[in-house]
């Protein structure tokens, strides 16, 4: 794509750039915003220390600079933004605006965010009002090895101090090299310094890099800054530029930071992350205990293709439509519209949804299902919009699964921007949300490469899903870890990855499906505790025996507030449902806290399943209750392992979750 680079003249905008084009972009413009007044200020969203020295940038880079002047201020400070008039943001969209019309080649806008949530919303806001892909390569890079990256390519110049560590006599006009760079080190583990500033720490300006065709001179300069503040107190310092020029260069740039080797950082780091733990939650029992099941009663075979549950503001809802004729987008539309007509029944909305399933017959109409989703979906915000998981569906149906919460905390971790980080999220979903601030529910992961959102084919699939998941789960709001993982559903093209999928920490789900997205051959979705909620939940194993055979069953559960549960079954209807019963009742759990139960048979057998599960759940439950019971899928899907079928539940009393929550918070 061609992209203009947002560029403040500093060490991440400048990388961004090198980033962008090693994936493949071509850089046709930079762009800018500086101080109406000329003078360096604090902004929210930009950079503006030497800012004189932008169109000497742009010079090096060799493409036209536009330029516009700062005139709005930080009225929106929320961490999602919405347009408001006279915020400085809109300062960019008019920025870019300008670049459009004068441009109308580019495609993209590049930016240096690295950790700023706050700084990358708001480009993706503004990228997404005129039509622009948001390229963010450095997103959630660690900054001690991006820092280093930086070095190899970069000259960066302190212009700007403002912490502890840092003296404006001694580090502004200081090239970061890899003396300084060890005195970083050195302050985070000291203070927790962000090495690469993303604290306001510091700022720089870029004199020369090997993208530059000409480098940067700075002629002469000026230090600003308090003269009486005694050394040690992070006096604000500004570096101000007086005088400049540009001169060619005599060969290649080289690197200067020839103490490159650190301790800290090697080739493999991402390789060990990738690396599925050894565990799961805490504290879980190698035995597996054997519980006997008694019968539960019989009762007359149901037809319902639909199924809801709502507890304690939790809402969740599963279609099922039949292929009798019809296009698959409307197909999705009309499932679509009666989860949304069931979700209203019960004081909820799409944009109350933090989890949608969509299972369709064929790939092939994929792209149809999708519009199909965002047409329904599209009203949602970006604070709004749910996690997904899309996998192919044996049989010709098409099913659509909801989960909602209703008055309940609730983040959302939404990048837009594509990034070396994890896949983006192309339309109205999101990479995961965060349920009361203690279960993670992260969108389905296939084993696309990030930066170019094509298929790797030179990593191991499995592998690189779970890469994607553990970099989610790091991320804020999630704060969690591959450690965290409460049950793993994976679904697999090729029926012969099932075992190694099954080998996965449990509780595990492994099934195998026609098709997945992007002709993908694996995708893994998880369920996962925050690193606060982690140490509630525990594990155990329980094998269940029936007059039928046996249910194998492993469970993360926090006791009496929420359960996550894998389930094989080779026995009846009957008795995975006295294992389900059993798995609340061990857990603490009622029958009205059970949300969410899908269940995964061979397509031939899904129709018998699924009555004798339906039929089941009404035996259980009282006439005169108004328990509605779980909301219930019955995925059918070409292989399940060993086992009949295998089966995920989830379970949650939200009330119970936040007031243990609430009791383990620092005091």
């Amino acid at each position: 794509m061609r992209f203009v680079a947002l560029v403040s003249g500093g060490k991440d905008s400048v990388f961004s750039i090198i980033e962008s084009e090693r994936c493949g972009h071509e850089l046709v413009a930079c762009a800018n915003l500086f101080p109406e007044g000329g003078e360096e200020i604090d902004s929210w969203m930009y950079q503006s220390a030497a800012h004189v020295v932008v169109p000497g940038i742009a010079e090096c880079l060799g493409v036209p600079l536009f330029r516009r002047a700062i005139r709005g201020e930080a009225k929106s400070r929320e961490l999602q933004y919405a347009s408001v008039d006279g915020d400085e943001v809109e300062d960019l969209y008019a920025l870019l605006a300008d670049v459009k019309q004068a441009v109308p080649a580019v495609e993209a806008a590049s930016c240096g965010a690295i950790l700023s949530t706050y700084q990358r919303t708001r480009v993706e806001d503004v990228c997404r009002r005129l039509g622009l892909r948001s390229l963010a390569y450095l997103w959630q890079r660690d900054q001690r090895e991006v820092l280093r990256e930086m070095c190899r390519v970069l000259r960066p110049v302190i212009v700007k101090t403002a912490s502890m560590g840092l003296e404006p006599g001694e580090h502004l006009g200081r090239t970061v090299d890899a003396a300084l760079r060890r005195d970083f080190e050195r302050f985070n583990a000291s203070f927790g310094f962000h090495e690469c500033g993303e604290g306001g720490e510091y700022e720089t300006i870029v004199v020369d890099s090997a993208r530059f065709s000409k480098r940067l001179v700075l002629d002469r300069t000026e230090r600003l800054g308090p003269a009486d503040v005694p050394r040690g107190c992070g006096a604000v310092g500004v570096l101000k530029v007086l005088a400049w020029h540009t001169e060619p260069k005599e060969g290649t740039f080289f690197v200067h930071d020839v103490e490159d080797a650190s301790p800290y950082c090697d080739d493999d780091d991402d390789e060990e992350e990738a690396r599925p733990p050894e565990t799961g939650v805490s504290a879980a029992p190698k035995t597996r205990r054997v519980v006997a099941l008694a019968s539960l009663p019989s009762t007359t075979t149901s037809s319902t293709v639909s199924s809801c549950a709502a507890t304690s503001g939790l809402v969740s809802v599963s279609l099922v439509l039949r292929r009798c004729g019809g296009e698959t987008a409307r197909l999705v539309g009309d499932a679509l519209e009666s989860a949304r007509a069931a979700l209203a029944a019960r004081g909820a909305s799409f944009s109350d949804c933090y989890y949608a399933h969509l299972y369709v017959s064929n790939m092939r109409d994929f792209e149809a299902a999708n519009g199909a989703y965002a047409a329904a979906f599209g009203a949602a915000s970006s604070s709004q919009v749910p996690s997904r998981a899309c996998v192919g569906l044996a049989g010709a149906a098409v099913a659509v699964d909801v989960d909602a919460v209703v008055g309940r905390s609730r983040s959302v971790l939404d990048v837009k921007s594509v990034s070396r980080w994890a896949p983006v999220c192309i339309g109205p979903y999101c990479q995961a949300n965060v349920v009361s601030g203690a279960l993670v529910f992260v969108a389905g992961q296939i084993a696309l490469d990030p930066p170019t959102m094509r298929l790797d084919e030179a990593t191991d699939d499995l592998d690189l899903c779970l890469r994607h998941v553990n970099a989610v789960l790091k991320a804020s709001p999630c704060d969690s870890s591959l450690d965290h993982v409460l049950s793993y559903v994976v679904y697999v093209v090729d029926a012969a990855e099932l075992e190694r999928s099954e080998r996965l920490p449990r509780p595990v789900v492994a099934v195998a499906v026609p098709e997945l997205p992007a002709k993908a051959r694996v995708e893994v979705q998880v369920v996962a505790a925050t690193a606060a909620a982690a140490p509630l939940f525990q594990r155990r194993d329980v094998t269940y025996e029936s007059s039928t055979g046996f249910v194998d069953a492993s469970v993360s559960a926090a006791p009496r507030a929420a359960c996550v549960a894998a389930l094989g079954v080779d026995a009846d209807a009957a008795a995975l449902l006295a294992a389900c019963v059993h798995i609340l009742r061990d857990s603490g759990l009622r029958y009205e806290h059970w949300t969410r139960l899908r269940v995964f048979v061979r397509w031939r057998d899904r129709d018998a399943w699924d009555a004798k599960i339906r039929s089941g759940l009404a035996s259980l439950v009282p006439e005169r209750s108004r328990l509605a019971g779980p909301a219930v899928s019955v995925v059918p899907v070409d292989a399940v392992g060993a086992t009949q079928c295998c089966a995920h539940l989830v379970a949650c009393d939200p009330d119970k979750l936040d007031a243990d929550l609430w009791l383990r918070r620092p005091v």
